[in-house]
């Protein structure tokens, strides 16, 4: 047997360590359960429960149910941001730009699925701004509109470089795109006939259908 008595720093550490995986399991179960019934209808028991702690322990390390929304939402979405448009390139040719970040956020949503539908519920909550701290509602507002920035920053590029007949501002081309890929799970079952890259493969050629690519 250790003896920890003697190294304080040793048992700290080692509570520290067990603390942050009950948090992980914490904001996995609650993106699981908000994706799959909505944060209204989640209780605490439930988020407990799937987290396998007692639901007393949920208060070492969230202050309630908010807090936990809170941690959740940026968890998505700094994932989201780090997954798909972390991954733009801007030395690479403008289509190839756009090619990549409709493919990587299609592929994402698909390849996570529940943390996408806890998102996309999330996002579409009117209690969203009410519920999140000011500070945290503008992260996420930051998040959310740097996305669409290098989209649209992306497109207007495109446009400039394209001959053709007249589009729509870059804007609302971006608007257009980012929203297509963001329903896909609307209809997208695991089981389904399409495989993901399949399904990426089809949304790029309606993209490019779009912007007459």
């Amino acid at each position: 047997m250790t003896d920890t008595a003697g190294h304080p720093a040793a048992a700290l550490d080692g509570r520290t360590r067990r603390g942050e995986a009950t948090r992980e399991r914490l904001l996995a179960a609650a993106i699981q359960l908000f994706g799959s019934q909505g944060f209204e209808s989640t209780s605490m028991k439930e988020l407990a429960a799937a987290a396998g702690v007692r639901a007393s322990a949920i208060y070492n390390h969230f202050e309630s149910k908010e807090s936990i929304l809170t941690a959740a939402t940026i968890r998505a979405l700094e994932d989201f941001h780090a997954q798909v448009a972390g991954t733009d390139d801007p030395g690479t040719d403008v289509c190839d730009r756009l090619e990549n970040l409709v493919r990587r956020h299609l592929i994402y949503q698909l390849e996570h699925l529940q943390l996408a539908r806890a998102n996309d519920l999330l996002m579409a909550a009117d209690a969203l701004r009410y519920l999140l701290p000011d500070a945290v509602h503008a992260h996420v507002r930051e998040l959310l509109g740097k996305h669409l920035d290098l989209v649209t920053s992306i497109i207007d590029q495109i446009q400039r470089t394209r001959s053709g007949g007249p589009l729509p501002p870059p804007r609302l081309c971006a608007l257009a795109v980012l929203t297509m890929c963001g329903r896909v799970l609307s209809w997208y079952r695991p089981a389904g006939a399409r495989s993901k890259e399949q399904v990426a493969s089809a949304y790029w050629n309606l993209v490019q259908g779009m912007l007459h690519l």
